[in-house]
């Protein structure tokens, strides 16, 4: 197939590389280089990045209604354009350019969890399973119809691993729909029904631990938002990597209750979290019984939050 790509993340690096092996990749089209990192310098994005070390034009248009860019797009004759974390919806007239319109690969099994943070919802929310969706894209929010759909546990995963995952996943949904195609096969779509969920995404400020809520939400905000959920340490953060959820004691939240070489157990609004993995500013990740051999914690102390 002779298709454009459209994303920005390393997610979508790795699904337009494993589809270079078996296609051609006309170009990229990707979000404007961004302050990244530390230093906040002007970088490209993965995509961008990739494309430019395989030599394959890349667009980084501010809107996608621009004449001169859709000129461009056309120019390039794709059959089909893949779309892959994004990030902007697509008008009428882009949606209908290629002969076999625009797919789209969502991190969600829609109609749950339409929008920019599926993955972390999905965790936030308490579900079991989640999974990778191929449509094929129309002028809303994540509300085209379905070509495929692939499911996977959730269960005591980051939302990193999920994303990890996923692009095998994504990859293999695209496989099947292009082989199909080629092959001469009609793909029928079905119409999203049921439920359906919006997500928008997160700030910073979603990532602190308010020890007033449940250990089972909080136990979820860490792997949701990993590795950057965090308690306040003094003057510094205590970044939270892992835990686990125990039944309740009668203790004000944020009470540390118990230290040992599993965890520090400390006391929430229902239950009590168990911090077995953690990190310092500017430190290495560590065990909970590495940390408190260089900074114990006296029964009783209250935990920032």
């Amino acid at each position: 197939m002779k298709l454009l790509f459209f994303g920005t993340p390393e997610f979508s690096r790795s699904i337009v590389e494993e589809l270079s092996k078996n296609h051609e990749i006309l170009g990229v089209v990707t979000q404007p280089d961004r302050r990244r990192g530390r230093g906040h310098r002007m970088q490209p994005s993965p995509v961008k990045k990739w494309a430019q070390d395989n030599d394959l034009p890349v667009f980084t248009p501010s809107s996608l209604k621009d004449e001169t860019f859709l000129q461009e797009i056309r120019a390039l004759g794709a059959e089909v354009f893949v779309v892959a974390a994004f990030g902007m919806l697509f008008p009428e007239e882009l949606l209908t350019m290629a002969p076999r319109g625009a797919l789209n690969i969502h991190t969600s099994l829609l109609p749950k969890f339409r929008g920019a943070s599926p993955i972390e919802s999905a965790i936030l929310a308490g579900e079991s399973i989640s999974g990778v969706t191929l449509m094929k894209m129309d002028q809303g929010l994540d509300t085209g119809e379905i070509f495929y759909q692939e499911e996977l546990s959730l269960e005591d995963k980051t939302a990193p691993d999920v994303l990890e995952e996923m692009i095998p996943l994504a990859v293999t949904l695209l496989e099947r729909l292009f082989r199909a195609w080629q092959q001469g096969e009609e793909v029928n779509t079905r119409a999203q029904t049921g439920p359906f969920s919006v997500c928008g995404k997160y700030d910073k400020s979603s990532y602190l631990l308010d020890w007033t809520d449940s250990a089972e939400h909080l136990s979820r905000k860490v792997r949701a938002f990993y590795p950057d959920a965090y308690i306040k340490w003094g003057n510094d953060r205590l970044k939270i990597l892992q835990t686990s959820v125990h039944s309740s004691v009668e203790q004000d939240p944020g009470t540390v209750i118990l230290t040992n070489d599993e965890g520090i157990y400390v006391s929430t609004g229902d239950g009590v979290l168990s911090i077995e993995m953690l990190q310092r500013s500017g430190r290495r990740a560590m065990t909970a019984s590495d940390f408190l051999r260089g900074t114990p914690i006296s029964l009783g102390t209250k935990l920032g939050g």
